[in-house]
C-alpha cells in the first residue's frame, strides 16, 4: 500500500514528486491493484487538478493531479481548521462494512474538494453540527482518500482497511494498556538501529 499523507504545500511537494519521477510510479501501482490512500493533501493529489486562483501557494494558477480520482480541488485564502466528527455514508469494497460508523480526527487544509462520490460526512466542526461532505474511493475500495486527519486512529476503519490488505493480526490484542506511543517508540528504535540516519537525512535533504 502507498500513503500519500498531508501537507503544508500541495502543489510544492506535488511538483517535486513529479519531478522525481514517482508519478508514472503511482499511477502504475493504483492502476494495477496497490492499494493508495491519499489524506489531505494527498488527497488533493490524487485527483484531476489543483486550481490555485488567488496564488495562494504557488505562482501557477492550475497543476495537475496525479488523476486517480476524478476530483477537482480549488485552493482559497481561508484554511479550515476543525476538531471534525464524521460518519461512513458510502464507498465500496472494506469501506462497505462500516456503513454508518462514526469517525474522529481534524482537519487543516485550504480550500475545498468536489467529490462525485463522497463516502463521508463530516457531521461535527468543533461540537457544532455540520453536514459537509468529504472523500472519495474507487469501485472497490482500493484507492480512496479524504480530509481526516488522525483516521487510523479509529480502531473500525483501520483493522477494516488492514484486513483488506491481508492483515491476519488479532483485532483484540491492542488495548488501552498498549498505546499507540509505545508502538510508535518501538518501531522508531528499531528503524534508527537498523538504518544508516546520517544516509537517509542525506538522501531526503540531498
Amino acid at each position: 500500500a502507498v500513503i500519500l499523507p498531508g501537507t503544508k504545500s500541495t502543489i510544492a511537494d506535488l511538483l517535486w514528486l513529479r519531478a522525481q519521477g514517482f508519478e508514472p510510479l503511482l499511477q502504475h501501482l493504483g492502476r494495477t491493484g496497490t492499494a493508495v490512500v491519499g489524506i489531505c493533501g494527498g488527497y488533493q493529489m490524487l485527483g484531476q487538478r489543483i486550481q490555485d486562483p488567488l496564488q495562494v501557494e504557488s505562482p501557477l494558477p492550475e497543476v495537475p493531479g496525479l488523476g486517480l480520482l476524478p476530483l477537482e480541488t480549488v485552493f482559497a485564502e481561508h484554511k479550515a481548521t476543525y476538531q471534525a466528527e464524521a460518519r461512513v455514508v458510502g464507498g465500496a469494497g472494506w469501506l462497505a462494512a462500516l456503513q454508518g460508523a462514526t469517525l474522529h480526527g481534524y482537519e487543516i487544509h485550504m480550500g475545498h474538494t468536489l467529490s462525485p462520490q463522497p463516502w463521508l460526512t463530516i457531521a461535527r466542526h468543533h461540537g457544532a453540527s455540520q453536514t459537509v461532505a468529504d472523500g472519495m474511493s474507487t469501485d472497490t475500495g482500493q484507492i480512496w482518500g479524504c480530509y481526516l486527519h488522525g483516521l487510523f486512529e479509529n480502531t473500525s476503519l483501520r483493522h477494516a482497511w488492514l484486513t483488506s490488505l491481508g492483515w491476519v493480526g488479532n483485532a483484540a490484542s491492542q488495548t488501552p494498556a498498549q498505546p499507540w506511543q509505545a508502538a510508535l517508540d518501538a518501531l522508531v528504535s528499531q528503524v534508527e538501529t537498523h538504518l544508516d540516519m546520517a544516509r537517509l537525512e542525506a538522501i531526503i535533504w540531498g
